[in-house]
């Protein structure tokens, strides 16, 4: 059944490129689709600068990343759904490009990414510290001398950032 899901999207792909190839001949067929390609292209050669530079902007302001990464999954979204020859995907690609649709699709795509926080293990640690030791048992004593080598100048104690 999932393989029969999977076809459809092809199938849409098949019957798009069909039906613009009747009503505008075959070479603007091929045309409009190498154009939706090249600007796939385009914008996934974009979208690295730009989504790199948006996310430093908001992380120094203090701010969540959560528009820059949902930016930057839409517009990796719709390049590559341009690269996919067929207009049934330009379409979709186009959606994804209007900030409008992608304000309704934040919340489906946030919850998405978004970790919860649950696992589920039974596994035990390899090791406890001790051959055939329980884990309840255990304890990991590390013995040794540590140096200070902070500046004095910095209280971070952090490097200087280097500004480009």
């Amino acid at each position: 059944m999932a393989r029969l899901f999977a076809l459809i999207p092809v199938l849409l792909e098949v019957a798009s490129i069909w039906i613009v190839g009747e009503l505008l001949g075959p070479l603007a067929t091929v045309s409009a689709v190498l154009a939706g390609a090249i600007i796939g292209g385009m914008i996934l050669a974009k979208l690295g600068r730009a989504f790199f530079a948006d996310l430093d902007k908001t992380l120094k302001s203090g701010e969540a990343p959560e528009g820059p990464v949902l930016r930057a999954v839409c517009l990796l979204g719709a390049g590559i759904l341009f690269l996919t020859p067929g207009f049934f995907s330009d379409v979709l690609a186009l959606a994804l490009l209007i900030p409008g649709s992608r304000a309704l699709l934040a919340p489906m795509v946030w919850r998405r990414m978004t970790f919860t926080g649950r696992t589920t293990t039974n596994r035990q640690p390899r090791w406890t510290g001790r051959p055939n030791a329980s884990s309840s048992q255990s304890s990991t004593i590390l013995d040794g001398e540590f140096k200070d080598v902070t500046d004095d100048k910095d209280p971070t104690g952090l490097p200087p950032r280097r500004e480009e």
